[in-house]
């Protein structure tokens, strides 16, 4: 007999049934995809702003009034200058930067970016009146202060470099003649107005006259700035409050040892000493009293 071949086909798995995603309130409708794209103006455009409180360029964002735009440069020269912990964390953070061995990184091996290497560092290390260590150390103060500002000042180079500007010095501006820092509104492309760093206005001695150093001649270090806040934060922000009430305990633990710690009084007299000059004495010491 002839044997016949069956063949069977594998039964198949029922197909998924295709999920359809419902749309919540919360998710609001799907995306239209007719949608135009946004107009590369608006993208281009600047929506908001930093949120930087900047009234007329006073910077505002310190809620304490002794630490304000006009007071932080007094208090923090006097916390770095008359206390010796708060001199030896500033020196801390300075020596080894300044201790450090700086020198100009060329971009690339090739001839032009090697020149331009030797241009720069003849510029900052052997031209001009100013040190780079001077420079160095100015700047570094950014860090007790938050800010620190240099006007670059150029002069026209000779030597190997004649006919080139460099800088002769950067300008050092002290942080407490620092009078507004200067924003500009600006336009967007969408519209939008925004700021933008114009100058920094000063009011120095001898003459106190309010003079605008241009932003471009400008050279400004912000430590921890945030938004538009050209101020920053001093490293020594944090330590404000128990510095204060250690100097203010200092100076009632100097009243209260001026007043009170007199220790006992007593007089010495020869032994031909009269009666009423002994009894004089005894008086005087008798009526002393603390706070005297």
């Amino acid at each position: 007999m002839a044997e016949a071949t069956v063949l069977a086909e594998a039964p198949q798995s029922p197909q998924p049934k295709k999920r359809t995603r419902r749309t919540t309130a919360a998710q609001g409708a799907m995306p239209n995809r007719d949608t135009k794209p946004m107009a590369v103006s608006r993208m281009l455009a600047e929506t908001g702003t930093s949120g930087t409180k900047n009234f007329a360029g006073v910077i505002s964002d310190e809620y304490l009034p002794a630490l304000s735009a006009y007071q932080a440069p007094i208090v923090y020269d006097q916390m770095r200058r008359s206390d010796a912990t708060v001199a030896a964390l500033v020196a801390a953070y300075t020596m080894p930067l300044r201790s450090s061995k700086w020198y100009i990184q060329p971009y690339d091996d090739s001839p032009d970016s090697i020149r331009m290497a030797d241009f720069l560092h003849d510029n900052l290390w052997g031209f001009g009146d100013q040190t780079f260590d001077d420079f160095a150390r100015e700047a570094f103060t950014y860090l007790p202060f938050g800010f620190a500002a240099f006007e670059k000042v150029f002069d026209w180079m000779d030597g190997e470099w004649d006919g080139k500007l460099g800088w002769y010095k950067f300008a050092f501006r002290y942080q407490n003649t620092r009078l507004r820092w200067n924003f500009d509104p600006v336009t967007a492309p969408g519209g939008v107005v925004h700021r933008r760093f114009r100058s920094m206005t000063q009011l120095a001695p001898p003459d106190y006259r309010s003079t605008d150093i241009p932003a471009e001649k400008l050279i400004v270090f912000s430590h921890n700035k945030e938004g538009d806040n050209l101020d920053g934060i001093s490293i020594l922000r944090a330590a404000y409050k128990h510095w204060l009430i250690k100097d203010i305990l200092y100076k009632i633990q100097g009243i209260g040892l001026e007043r009170a710690a007199v220790g006992v009084p007593f007089a010495r007299y020869l032994m031909d000493v009269p009666q009423t000059t002994i009894d004089y004495i005894n008086q005087v010491l008798q009526n002393l009293r603390v706070d005297d």
